[in-house]
């Protein structure tokens, strides 16, 4: 009984096997045809194109360049009022009071302008209190 059923379903299924495998359809593409003149027909052109290209000036044997500034500047203080800044990565005191008070000897009045403050312990994001110029 057992082998009549297995027979029964292997001959369902023989045709199956038998089919052609069937290619999904091709989508059907058409050429485009444009007429082509002869190059003798071509419209001339008018002026040639203006190019970008431009000679690098050249720098004097004597002239000294300059580094360019930095593009984002940092702002200048008011001179008659204190200022707080935000302490950036490698400052010191020394570069603070000598970018914004104008030398860097003026450390102590930055220190003096804010107390418990530690010169050697300054941390990024740290405000303080520059005195007026």
């Amino acid at each position: 009984m057992r082998t009549l059923a297995l027979l029964t379903v292997a001959l369902m299924l023989l045709p199956l096997g038998c089919q052609k495998k069937t290619e999904p359809p091709q989508p059907q593409t058409t050429a485009l045809e444009a007429p082509v003149k002869p190059v003798d027909e071509l419209a001339p052109e008018e002026a040639p194109a203006p190019t970008r290209e431009t000679a690098a000036p050249k720098a004097d044997e004597s002239e000294t360049l300059e580094p360019q500034q930095p593009a984002i500047s940092k702002p200048e203080p008011l001179t008659s009022q204190p200022f707080v800044y935000t302490v950036e990565k490698g400052d010191t005191l020394w570069s603070i009071a000598k970018r914004y008070l104008g030398d860097g000897k003026r450390w102590k009045d930055i220190v003096s302008s804010n107390p418990g403050l530690d010169p050697k312990k300054l941390k990024v994001g740290q405000k303080i209190v520059l005195p007026a110029k």
